[in-house]
């Protein structure tokens, strides 16, 4: 176990960076950087890569290739908006949900002409990489996949770009122009006709499209053909709640004219029941009415007139129409009947055919009684009619679909000039939500045979890299997912999708019957198990991890019914572009047969279309891209390293990686191997003639195990781990000269100061003589210059005391203003107490008495009230009366607390609880 940092899960980070403090056998101590103490087992540390190897641009230069090395790796240079990253023959490519500057004509022309060895991760790198092995080998593919928001379709905007840019003849730059313009602008329509908003992705694509450029033998752009696979028809028809039907509908309802809604009976798309069932009609941000411009403005680009775009708009019109269309049933019998003619007969006066005719096909199927001209009328129930009435809509859309993209390929296709093909394929990627549906298993059965092809790939490529090299080596196995494969489609034995159909075609099929079969089948399957907890649920082991599917409405989903009077209908439509385009392929003379609904399976289609697009791959030379989705918000800057490490191994990165560590993942060219790790060698090594021969003899006194290399051609391969070793080693050998550097220069140092000592202190003697007749100077100007400093100081005292002296003058005046301005004040409100007081008195004196100062006081007999002083007081304040305890005080006046009295021939106020009257 390593001595240095390690890696331990952690249940937020996922991993973080730790160093071991206490080793056992079985468990080990870490403490992380963050001070945190963690026991875990020694299976689950990882040791961290040399500090040299953390930001490297390929994933497979890391010496140590597991999980938490590839996070950090990826993370770091995420952080630092370096999207790109190499991982062997994949590149990495992570979505930053903002604009990056790395896209201009500076950028373009950065790449032609460059290795792959050095060139900078980028798109423009691996689409160079496609060009020059064009030029060189012939077909080359490009497959870009990952989840949906990823990033692929802006991914294929940027390698259509680059192709453009390297067509060297100038002459026929316009028509490389006009070639780029159309096939970017094909964007627009198949985003508006094949794409929708998911749970997961407001503009997710749900189809796949193989752009096959097409160039002339200089290397220009001369066409381009575009195939398309694995269209989800059934949303046509039905939505999962949050998410919508195909952009085209709610553009038409948002964007055409008033005129045109009159006469197409478009409303809202709530008034529509393929558009409202999943009660989302709308996407926040996104202006309906514009991206509508913007999609006519392309049809334009590749040719489609507006005549045809109107005749287009009115045959999604009518299904739109189709999709209201109900059905009950009359007398007390199954037969189901149109419920809601209106809507119905809107339909067939939008395609020009006949309403009874398609009433029909929608309430009855023909069945033969034997003989060839012999035929009788079943009535369908409900349920029957309503997937009669789908089957009409998913197979309008789809003839309007596969037209649109034959228009497109008719303006591009230029065959006769092609000479090599760069295909690019873009894709859905692996999906795995909480409930995974048919359209998930169809999406990871392709990925499944897409990650075959890549295993295969991936495998030969190293082992051409070793034949190529000449080096020894045994044959790499790895995990091959044929069994898996062969669960969900082969053809001998039994398989999921035969069930799946066998089921469909049986009258009394459900859901649950097909659940209840699969369990049965495949009990013994080791990449099939039936959840405990569920009889609605199967699990696949696929290559990206277990997943569970929920088989409700697997059956209803997997239904595309064909019904030749539906055909024969529309092939009789009176208007031209329904019967001579739309329907071209089929006669439209009446054909007696039995019209019983043709069953054909969704998942057979999708199997067949998928085997089409692996021939068409395997005639190539393919090149990797995986898009990453970052985090679930879409917003920049964040990544979520739980997400990203699903995807890597959705995407196929981990299991190349397996193969790559199951042989010799590191290389490094003799050259560099050698500038790097020479100081290893004994002595002052120098450039060896044969750089070959230098690395042997160079890991050789390197102390290592030479089992776990191989010396190839221009290469030295090794195993996982072996890089590492010899950074150690080189770090040990750099700390331990440098000690030595250290020493010799620390000398050098010491005996260049002490030679330079000796001139200092001759020159410090002369300096001393000096500086002592400058201080005998210094002295006697001191003297005086203290002297006068001495008399300021003085004077400058003197000044201050001075100062001191008037401000305390100052002072008190104004403290002596103050007091007398107080004392001003109170004398006149006691002089204003006292006439007030001596107006009182003179109010109550008795009749026949005087005011006078001290003068004696009586009144009439019977009037005087005495009252016995109980306690002394004294005047608190003017006009009260002092007395003594014991004192007899006459009263003349009872006041509640305070009354008049008079005493020794003076009259005031007393306190009533102070004084008791006298019986």
């Amino acid at each position: 176990m390593s001595t240095g940092k390690v890696w331990v899960p952690d249940k937020d980070e996922l991993y973080v960076l730790g160093t071991i403090s206490n080793q056992g056998p079985k468990q080990t101590t870490v403490t992380t950087d963050s001070g945190k103490s963690v026991t875990v087992d020694n299976d689950k540390i990882y040791p961290d890569n040399p500090a040299i190897l953390h930001d490297v641009d390929d994933l497979t230069k890391l010496s140590l290739l597991h999980e938490p090395a590839l996070l950090h790796s990826l993370n770091g240079r995420y952080s630092k908006e370096e999207i790109y990253t190499f991982s062997g023959p994949i590149l990495i490519a992570i979505n930053p949900y903002k604009d990056l500057p790395i896209y201009s004509e500076k950028h373009l022309q950065i790449f032609p002409g460059l290795k792959r060895e050095n060139m900078e991760p980028h798109v423009y790198a691996l689409a160079e990489q496609a060009y020059r092995a064009m030029i060189s080998f012939g077909d080359q593919s490009i497959l870009v996949s990952g989840e949906s928001g990823a990033g692929k379709t802006e991914t294929t905007k940027y390698i259509l770009a680059y192709f453009a840019a390297m067509s060297p003849d100038t002459s026929s730059m316009s028509t490389v122009e006009s070639v780029k313009d159309k096939v970017l602008g094909t964007t627009p329509i198949l985003e508006a006709f094949g794409n929708a908003k998911t749970v997961r992705n407001n503009n997710s694509s749900r189809f796949g499209k193989y752009i096959q450029v097409q160039f002339n033998a200089g290397g220009d752009i001369v066409g381009a053909n575009l195939d398309t696979y694995l269209l989800e028809k059934s949303r046509i028809v039905r939505q999962a709640k949050g998410e919508r039907n195909y952009h085209i509908f709610y553009q038409l309802i948002a964007g055409c004219t008033q005129q045109q809604k009159n006469a197409w009976g478009l409303t809202s798309a709530n008034d529509f029941y393929y558009l409202n069932q999943s009660g989302n009609t709308s996407i926040d941000g996104v202006n309906d009415i514009k991206v509508f411009g913007k999609t006519k403005a392309a049809l334009n680009v590749v040719g489609i007139t507006d005549q045809e775009q109107d005749q287009i708009f009115q045959v999604l019109a009518g299904i739109l129409h189709l999709g209201n269309i109900k059905f009950t049933t009359q007398g007390g019998k199954d037969d189901a009947v149109v419920s809601t003619p209106n809507f119905l007969k809107k339909a067939c006066e939008l395609w020009g055919t006949d309403l009874n005719m398609i009433t029909r096909t929608l309430t009855y199927k023909t069945l033969s009684a034997g003989g060839r001209q012999s035929f009788y009328n079943v009535a369908l129930t409900v349920p029957q009619a309503e997937g009669a009435r789908d089957a009409l809509a998913m197979l309008l859309y789809s003839r309007v679909f596969d037209w649109l993209v034959g228009r497109i390929n008719q303006s591009l296709n230029n065959v006769a000039k092609a000479r090599k093909i760069i295909g690019v394929l873009d894709i859905y990627g692996f999906e795995s939500f909480d409930r995974n549906s048919f359209e998930q298993f169809c999406i990871n059965y392709a990925n499944e045979k897409l990650q075959q092809q890549f295993n295969q790939h991936i495998f030969k490529s190293e082992q051409e890299e070793y034949k190529k090299e000449k080096i020894e080596w045994q044959y790499i196995s790895f995990d091959d997912n044929q069994p898996c494969l062969d669960l969900i489609e082969q053809t001998k034995g039994l398989s999921v999708l035969k069930l799946l159909d066998e089921e469909c075609k049986f009258p009394n099929g459900t859901d649950k019957s097909l659940a209840g079969k699969l369990a049965t089948n495949f009990a013994s399957n080791k990449y099939f198990e039936k959840p405990r907890t569920s009889d609605m649920e199967f699990i696949i082991k696929h290559y990206a991890g277990n997943i569970i599917y929920n088989v409700a409405g697997f059956l209803d989903k997997n239904k595309d019914f064909i019904i030749p009077e539906q055909l024969e209908a529309m092939a009789n439509s009176t208007i031209a572009f329904v019967s001579k385009q739309l329907f071209s392929d089929i006669s439209g003379s009446k054909n007696p047969g039995a019209s019983a609904m043709k069953f054909v399976s969704v998942a057979s289609q999708f199997k067949t279309s998928l085997g089409k697009l692996m021939e068409t791959i395997e005639k190539t030379s393919p090149h990797y891209i995986r898009c990453i989705k970052p985090n679930e918000e879409k917003i920049p800057n964040k990544l979520d390293k739980s997400k990203v490490l699903d995807q890597l191994r959705y995407g196929g990165v981990l299991e190349s990686i397996k193969i790559c560590r199951a042989g010799y993942p590191t290389r490094r060219d003799y050259t560099d191997f050698w500038e790097r790790y020479s100081i290893l060698m004994p002595g002052s090594p120098t450039a060896p003639k044969d750089y070959k021969a230098g690395v042997k003899q160079l890991s050789e006194f390197g102390g290592l195990d030479l089992s776990k290399m191989q010396f190839g051609v221009s290469k030295v391969f090794m195993k996982v781990g072996m890089l590492a070793d010899f950074e150690e080693k080189r770090a040990h050998k750099l700390g331990a000269s440098a000690v030595v550097i250290q020493k010799y220069i620390r000398g050098y140092i010491a005996r260049e100061a002490f030679a330079e000592s000796w001139i200092l202190l001759e020159k410090l003697k002369d300096a001393k003589n000096k500086n002592a007749q400058l201080k005998k100077k210094y002295s006697e100007v001191n003297t005086k210059v203290s002297e006068a400093l001495t008399k300021i100081n003085t004077l400058q005292e003197s000044n201050k005391s001075i100062e001191g002296q008037v401000s305390q003058i100052q002072s008190k005046r104004g403290a002596a203003d103050a007091n007398y301005k107080k004392l001003h004040e109170e004398n006149q409100q006691l002089q204003q107490q006292v006439n007030t007081l001596k107006n009182d008195l003179r109010n109550m004196q008795p009749k026949g008495t005087t005011t006078a100062g001290d003068i004696d006081i009586s009144a009439p007999e019977g009037t005087v009230v005495l009252a016995r002083a109980l306690h002394s007081y004294n005047a608190a304040q003017p006009g009260d009366l002092t007395f003594k305890k014991g004192d007899v005080i006459t009263i003349f006046n009872k006041d509640q607390d305070w009354w008049i009295g008079h005493l020794n021939g003076k009259i005031g106020i007393i306190p009533s609880n102070y004084v008791k009257i006298q019986e």
